[in-house]
């Protein structure tokens, strides 16, 4: 009876591992591996080729692996090499020239160098050519800032009745729904493409670490589960809708009373003749927020999600070291992930574009425009179902894809299990006005 009083009262964390116990890894495993990998690659002059190895091995020299590295531009590949011999005894630092010549360097694309350790040879745990350590650099170090495309040809027409504002345009059209302040339709020619309106979301399915002590103690999840974000994100209303016609674009603002929030909460809409949309969003919370974004339904065809972002694997802010910045792609039931209770999940971080198409190509894309990048995640369900599900068998296929696209989501914590705990640095604090921008427009193909 001891026993069974022990596992209730921990419930889930029971099983709450890196590996689930049908062996399927964790997002965490990743993380864990990059965080303790034996081998570490430092820059000493990337344009020259030049780094660092230390290797942090105790009795092991590196004589057992290989280096293969490659340089991206924009997350696709410019050239690729490697080293098969690598001299660097126990606890040691070698310095390696990897022999490569930069390209001539655009100034609006961004460059990565990735150093890959691999075995040479096969062992009883791993094949020759499994990875064991890899650092990635931007080339150069200094920080990459891509001026945005804003948008072409002449600016679209706007019509109003008394529930929407309707902007038409040569090859699209779109419209803002008066009573929520959301894009509540947009069809590139191929059908409408929005399911529930592209509106604010500031709350997040909670997580294990969310729950608290609430995770052992039940009965006190009044007092570790707060909400409240949640019903501020329901209740938002709508103060004012103004619209500003230009050569080119036409804006559409809305500003918003969100309880919790100074001041009015503004969504700008600027759309130009070409179909592509900017969207800005800027709140000031007086409370600390789980989660700063927007978010939108779209019909299940579009179900593959491409990104240039961190991956390929869920990274939240806290928890993203052992993700790589590259272009990845999947189908939006892979890119979720089955956690032993329903939560928060699927998030990437650093993405600089996302796509979500149907078989044909043909969907949406979403380009980051301020520069300090975009987390995104895709679900078969929706937020709701997410945060009252109990169970996995629980949770609905629905005829619907949600996106969430967010400036920022809280970490998740956990440094001690079952509490939060979120370093400073990675919580959205109150007091500050937030503001980033995203552009949204129809993918080329």
């Amino acid at each position: 009876s001891d026993v069974c009083s022990s596992d209730l009262t921990h419930r889930y964390f029971c099983a709450n591992g890196i590996v689930a116990a049908d062996r399927t890894p964790h997002p965490a495993l990743y993380e864990v591996k990059k965080v303790y990998q034996q081998i570490k690659a430092h820059p000493i002059d990337l344009s020259m080729g030049k780094i660092g190895i230390r290797n942090k091995y105790s009795f092991l020299s590196l004589s057992h692996v290989r280096l293969v590295w490659s340089i991206t531009g924009d997350g696709v590949e410019i050239s690729r090499g490697q080293i098969d011999d690598i001299v660097a005894g126990p606890k040691e630092t070698a310095e390696y020239a990897l022999g490569y010549a930069l390209p001539d360097m655009e100034p609006q694309k961004e460059y990565h160098l990735l150093v890959s350790f691999q075995l040479k040879e096969d062992t009883r745990w791993a094949d020759a050519g499994y990875e064991i350590a890899w650092d990635q650099f931007k080339i150069p170090a200094a920080p990459f800032v891509k001026t945005p495309r804003s948008g072409g040809g002449k600016a679209p027409r706007l019509e109003e009745d008394d529930t929407h504002i309707r902007i038409i345009g040569t090859d699209f059209a779109a419209a803002i729904e008066k009573r929520n302040g959301g894009l509540a339709s947009l069809d590139y020619g191929y059908g409408e493409m929005i399911r529930a309106p592209l509106v604010p979301n500031y709350w997040r399915a909670l997580t294990d670490n969310d729950h608290g002590y609430a995770n052992f103690r039940p009965e006190l999840k009044w007092l570790f589960t707060d909400r409240s974000w949640e019903r501020a994100t329901r209740t938002r209303l709508v103060k004012a809708i103004h619209t500003d016609t230009r050569e080119d674009c036409v804006t559409v603002s809305v500003a918003q009373s969100v309880r919790f929030a100074k001041g009015d909460v503004l969504t700008d809409y600027t759309v130009y003749g070409d179909g592509r949309i900017l969207v800005r969003h800027a709140v000031t919370p007086v409370k600390d927020m789980p989660r700063l974004g927007m978010q939108v339904q779209l019909p299940r065809d579009y179900d593959t999600f491409a990104w240039y972002g961190k991956g390929p694997h869920e990274n939240y802010i806290d928890r993203n070291t052992g993700a790589r910045v590259g272009i990845y792609s999947g189908k939006v039931d892979d890119l979720i992930h089955q956690y032993m209770r329903p939560q928060e999940n699927g998030n990437r971080t650093d993405i600089r574009w996302a796509e979500l198409t149907d078989d044909d190509g043909r969907g949406l894309r979403i380009e980051d425009v301020s520069g300090t990048f975009l987390s995104m995640s895709v679900w078969p369900y929706s937020q709701q179902d997410l945060s009252e599900a109990a169970h996995i068998h629980e949770l609905p296929q629905r005829d619907f894809v949600t996106l969430n696209i967010d400036h920022i989501q809280c970490g998740g914590g956990g440094d001690l299990p079952g509490v939060a705990g979120v370093h400073p640095e990675f919580t959205i604090p109150k007091g500050r006005t937030y503001e980033y921008a995203y552009a949204v427009c129809k993918t080329k193909k």
